[in-house]
């Protein structure tokens, strides 16, 4: 599968789909457009991240490829100075060396890009917690926000805690999936949302897929929403895709 992977690098064939993060309250309102990695084989058909990056991570070549993956989001940034974007890096990948060292240097320089950037950590395999907290501490010193992905799953809850500051957590779409189904797991829902209050202030829920999911939401106070009911992964070109869908919140400047 790493052929695949870098095969499809060297052939430009990795690329993006953005998908908003939206407020709750107002779908016009955007916090960012997260970048979806889109890898297609020689026959340019997609394949999936779950079949590429548990390979990548096992064979430790996931650094390079999530280094390769956060300069191409870093490039449209530069390109489109009035977008803001986030991008996943593996948990493997959340440590401060060499390989991270010019890209930390380069955005330093370059505040008005690193504001707009948005490092969603991953944590599909335990974090190394000293190196979580070096990277997630450069990426803010240059002015980038670090966010913690599909809070409540895997070993999301030991990245925060390395990580100690995040700006932003996201819960995992598999409790609003089940909070739209009984009791129990509604309660659940609300048990992860206060946990995940205590490390962050914002906090988005992921998988929103109908008026019932945003109801539940808004029940529970949270502002940031992101899934099907508010807007599909899209291939679109990024400034026409921009263009539809509206403004961003970091951008206006909150």
């Amino acid at each position: 599968m790493s052929e695949l992977v870098w095969g499809a690098i060297r052939e430009d064939r990795v690329g993006f789909a953005f998908q908003p993060i939206c407020h709750s309250g107002d779908r016009s309102v955007i916090l960012y457009h997260e970048c979806l990695v889109r890898c297609r084989d020689e026959n340019y058909r997609v394949v999936p991240p779950a079949e590429f990056i548990p390979d990548l991570e096992r064979s430790g070549e996931v650094r390079l490829f999530d280094l390769h993956v956060f300069r191409h989001a870093v490039a449209l940034l530069g390109e489109h100075p009035h977008i803001t974007l986030g991008v996943n890096v593996s948990a493997l990948s959340a440590v401060d060396d060499h390989l991270w060292g010019s890209v930390f240097l380069w955005l330093s320089d370059r505040p008005e890009i690193a504001h707009r950037l948005v490092v969603e950590i991953t944590e599909t395999v335990p974090v190394d917690p000293v190196g979580a907290w070096a990277f997630a501490r450069s990426l803010r010193q240059v002015g980038c926000r670090v966010a913690v992905d599909d809070f409540g799953a895997g070993y999301s809850s030991q990245a925060a805690t390395a990580v100690e500051h995040v700006d932003i957590v996201k819960i995992d779409a598999s409790f609003i999936n089940g909070a739209r189904r009984n009791a129990d797991a509604l309660c659940r829902f609300d048990s992860i949302l206060a946990s995940a209050l205590k490390i962050a202030d914002c906090i988005v829920v992921e998988g929103v897929e109908n008026e019932g999911d945003l109801s539940l939401v808004r029940r529970a106070g949270i502002d940031w929403v992101q899934g099907y009911y508010f807007g599909r992964p899209s291939c679109k070109t990024l400034p026409l895709y921009i263009q539809e869908n509206r403004h961003s919140y970091f951008r206006e400047g909150h």
